[in-house]
């Protein structure tokens, strides 16, 4: 998703000259970003599904 958008400001700035700047930091921190944000989603969900388990065995 982020390559695509900045893919798409490139594209802009070479055909319309909008200013637009296409930056390696910001593929690099969506990335970050997203894979962060993955782990602490994963993480959450396996405590939900253990905390679960665990109150359906008592």
């Amino acid at each position: 998703m982020s390559l695509s958008i900045e893919c798409i400001q490139l594209l802009l700035d070479l055909l319309f000259d909008v200013g637009c700047v296409f930056e390696i930091n910001d593929l690099w921190t969506n990335t970050q970003g997203g894979g962060t944000a993955y782990l602490i989603y994963h993480i959450r969900q396996n405590l939900l599904l253990n905390s679960s388990l665990v109150s359906k065995k008592v």
